[in-house]
């Protein structure tokens, strides 16, 4: 009876961490789709103005 305590908690433990490992795995497993990049950092741009020939709205 006096081993119950630290069996329960080890097991807790031990639970805990093969979740927080399954988490991880499975989040990384999906990756994303093809014709798709992830990276890190930084993206720049320029201003471009856009003007047609003639004024008027698509029906």
């Amino acid at each position: 009876m006096k081993y119950l305590r630290p069996v329960i908690a080890i097991v807790v433990v031990m639970a805990a961490i093969a979740s927080v490992f399954w988490y991880v795995m499975d989040s990384n497993a999906g990756g994303l789709p093809d014709g798709f990049a992830t990276e890190n950092g930084r993206l720049e741009a320029n201003q471009i103005d856009i003007a047609t020939k003639t004024p008027g709205r698509i029906a």
